[in-house]
């Protein structure tokens, strides 16, 4: 059951990893305010940022930034 828990986990972190740190390139502040917006923004949807079948369409889609605005409307 652990394992289980431990894969919800680590597929999580993998949508709120900022495009640096996905390039594997030096990352700051902004990553984490990237992280926390990521955060919000299911806070308030529900849904994850980026949506993806695979690990290589969701990097795809953070790389690039194609993000689905909130729509108050």
């Amino acid at each position: 059951m652990q394992g289980k828990y431990l894969y919800y986990f680590l597929y999580y972190l993998y949508h709120v990893y900022s495009p640096e740190v996905w390039k594997d390139q030096p990352y700051d502040l902004k990553s984490d305010i990237w992280s926390l917006g990521c955060v919000l923004y299911e806070m308030i949807t529900l849904k994850p940022p980026f949506r993806a079948e695979n690990m290589e369409g969701l990097y795809n889609k953070i790389v690039k930034g194609n993000i689905r605005f909130i729509s108050i409307y």
